[in-house]
Formats: structure tokens, sequence, C-alpha cells
């Protein structure tokens, strides 16, 4: 008797998306918490046989927010960009368009 089990119910497959589309969501979700418009934010991608270069568009007001202070917020989202990269034995290149 399986009494846990719902035979009416079928269940929902998780769709597989490529390591490259798991990389730019995790960058667009990154992205989007920092800017104040976040519907403006978009991300680009060159993908290469070894390297993935990413191209961050956003409203103008949010560009400054996103550079930060000396570059720090920009410097740790390629840090986090190259992280993501590297389990996957890859490069990642993050730009910020203008």
């Amino acid at each position: 008797w399986q009494s846990h089990r719902r035979p009416w119910r079928k269940r929902r497959r998780l769709k597989r998306r490529s390591p490259r589309e798991v990389m730019k969501a995790y960058l667009l979700h990154a992205v989007r918490g920092l800017a104040d418009h976040p519907r403006s934010v978009s991300i680009g991608e060159l993908a290469g046989a070894a390297t993935s270069v990413f191209e961050v568009r956003c409203h103008a007001d949010d560009r400054s927010q996103l550079i930060g202070r000396n570059g720090r917020v920009i410097s740790a989202l390629r840090t986090l960009a190259q992280a993501a990269a590297q389990r996957q034995q890859r490069q990642a290149v993050l730009e910020l368009a203008e």
C-alpha cells in the first residue's frame, strides 16, 4: 500500500537549462537586486569556446550604483561571474554597456 503517492497528480518536470543559461540567470538576479530600475536590466551574452562575455545593460541612473565606489561593486560582480564560470571550466568576462 502506498498511500503517500497520488497517481492522479502528475509530477512537474523541471526544464533542464544549459550551464550558460544558469550563469546568465544568476548574474541577472544579482544585478537586478542592486538596481533601482530592475526591469530595465538586461544581460547579453557572447559565447566562445571557453569564454563567455556578459554585457550588462541598465538604466542610466543605475550605472553609478553598479560601478560603486572605486569600482568595488562591479569588481564583486565580475568575481561572481568568474566563480560561476570556473565551476564549468570556463572563463567569464562581465562588461557594463553604455
